[in-house]
């Protein structure tokens, strides 16, 4: 199981934020900060991460099962010259990536 999770900086963007978000049924984990995360369903998801995550769902393509995510898998970009590098990805049936911009993720932290 994975323990605390954090944003990331992105690997190619260095204005973007890789963040781990974990949905199970209606309910979306998003990892914030160390200790920190925020709990949406889906009439509460923040628009621009429902849009992602809308994005990242036609597409398809989970990697893993949720027993085989690491740290190191969940946050290492699996795309490479893709239009979703600053969008999104999905890991497993459960665990995501959303790309989110510096003032999105404090937004989320509740600080402006």
């Amino acid at each position: 199981m994975l323990g605390n999770l954090s944003p990331v900086v992105h690997q190619y963007n260095y204005a973007l934020y890789r963040v781990p978000l974990r949905k199970e049924g209606n309910s979306y984990t998003i990892f914030v900060a160390d200790g920190f995360n925020r709990v949406f369903d889906e009439d509460t998801l923040p628009d621009n991460i429902k849009s992602k995550m809308a994005m990242v769902l036609a597409r398809g393509n989970p990697i893993l099962h949720d027993y085989e995510v690491t740290h190191l898998n969940l946050m290492t970009t699996p795309l490479r010259n893709d239009d979703f590098i600053e969008i999104g990805w999905r890991v497993s049936d459960m665990w995501f990536v959303v790309i989110l911009t510096y003032d999105a993720l404090m937004k989320l932290k509740g600080e402006s």
